[in-house]
């Protein structure tokens, strides 16, 4: 069985997480699908970046939304990673998706809240900043079930991923609430009864952070269809490098 796979903050075992080098590295890999993280700067623009403070993966320090986006552009997110990566700049999300359409690269935008008084501007913004793109490209993806049912109530089409841990009853309700075709999970933590649960209502599955290959297989043989990997190249893999 083919499955998709995709690069969990681009191929961050090896690249800065969530920057460029890390997402244009999927071109020698083979890698078409893209997972990555968007948090609002404090003059709400949208950024790749995963954490609520910047201090982890650059060379500054505080919460991402006190920071305007110029300056946290100024920041050097890659020499935490290597040397070799000294000055990597955080991306905001017009840069990234201006090159993932250009490589027709689909993209799963994790839309981070690190604030609940953020949903309505966060979705306001990112709606903006895809409106005219191809859609077939674009799915979002979040762990705010609330921000996936405002969004659905705003968009008709669009593709959307709950994310979960673990597998109970309201994850199957909230897929069917906002029309999902797809649910994430943590495969650490699925097991075979879930991904046949999962499956037997209809729903395509994909598992996040899956770096061990021995893994990655039982999860195939369990039906996953899509594993998001920091190194899906090395995974063993055989992939459809269509889009899923």
């Amino acid at each position: 069985m083919d499955v998709t796979l995709c690069a969990h903050r681009g191929m961050s075992k090896d690249f800065p997480e969530n920057t460029m080098p890390a997402f244009e590295a999927m071109l020698d890999a083979g890698i078409s699908y893209l997972e990555c993280d968007l948090c609002l700067t404090k003059d709400e623009k949208i950024i790749i970046h995963h954490d609520a403070n910047v201090g982890r993966t650059s060379d500054g320090e505080g919460p991402v939304r006190q920071h305007l986006l110029t300056d946290l552009e100024k920041l050097d997110a890659g020499s935490w990673k290597a040397k070799r990566f000294a000055r990597t700049h955080i991306p905001p999300l017009t840069e990234l998706l201006n090159w993932a359409m250009a490589h027709q690269i689909l993209c799963n935008l994790e839309v981070k809240l690190h604030q609940d008084a953020d949903r309505m501007i966060m979705l306001d913004r990112l709606q903006e900043a895809c409106m005219g793109l191809d859609q077939d490209l674009l799915v979002f993806s979040s762990f705010d079930i609330d921000l996936l049912h405002e969004f659905r109530r705003r968009d008709d089409n669009a593709k959307l991923i709950p994310i979960h841990g673990s597998l109970h009853d309201q994850v199957l309700l909230d897929a069917e609430r906002i029309q999902a075709q797809t649910i994430h999970m943590d495969g650490h933590l699925l097991t075979k009864g879930d991904a046949e649960r999962i499956i037997a209502e209809g729903l395509s599955l994909g598992c996040y952070t899956i770096n061990d290959p021995n893994l990655a297989q039982i999860l195939v043989s369990w039906g996953v269809s899509v594993i998001i990997s920091d190194c899906p190249d090395q995974l063993g893999l055989s992939h459809d490098p269509r889009h899923d």
